[in-house]
């Protein structure tokens, strides 16, 4: 998949971008509004943005190589790569509701506390959302890691790994990125 950032304003979703070369990010809104499980709209009506990643899982990755094998075009090669190529087509937009969005990130003006608290924050918008749990172990750690393996080649879709961090947002802070 490909990373995305999503822009709300009065409640409205106002931009979608690729992150590009991490300043500048393309346009890729009109797309997004094909992403059936991206929300149009939010009941917060502060400046939001939301970041994921967008993502083709198996089943649909099926459905659209039959589709665009019917209409005379080239069947894409991977779930993976696909994602990347309907995002810079000029042409058949329909084809990005074969797309899903995971949100990872919400950046807003309030001040979040927790890890958490982000999650439940994009849950609650509709959002969906990685795995997230809290590890208080070494045993817990390995469970998910081993998990996340079998995930890797069983899966519905592609992952490149997980990401581990600090529950408490002030030690990102304190941490830096």
């Amino acid at each position: 998949g490909i990373s995305c950032s999503i822009i709300y304003s009065d409640g409205d979703l106002q931009l979608a971008k690729t992150r590009g070369d991490g300043v500048f990010g393309e346009n890729i809104t009109k797309k997004v509004m094909w992403i059936s499980n991206v929300p149009k709209s939010l009941s917060d009506k502060k400046k939001i943005e939301i970041r994921g990643e967008l993502y083709c899982d198996e089943e649909s990755f099926f459905h659209l190589s039959r589709e665009m094998h019917a209409l005379g075009l080239e069947k894409p090669t991977s779930q993976r790569n696909i994602v990347a190529g309907l995002m810079g087509r000029k042409d058949r937009l329909e084809f990005c509701r074969y797309i899903k969005f995971m949100a990872f990130d919400y950046i807003g003006e309030e001040r979040l506390d927790t890890e958490r608290e982000k999650f439940k924050i994009l849950s609650s918008h509709g959002f969906l959302i990685p795995e997230v749990g809290i590890h208080n172990n070494k045993e817990s750690i390995v469970e998910v890691v081993e998990r996340a393996r079998c995930f890797m080649t069983e899966g519905d879709f592609q992952i490149d790994g997980l990401v581990f961090t600090y529950n408490k947002m002030s030690l990102h802070e304190e941490l830096g990125e």
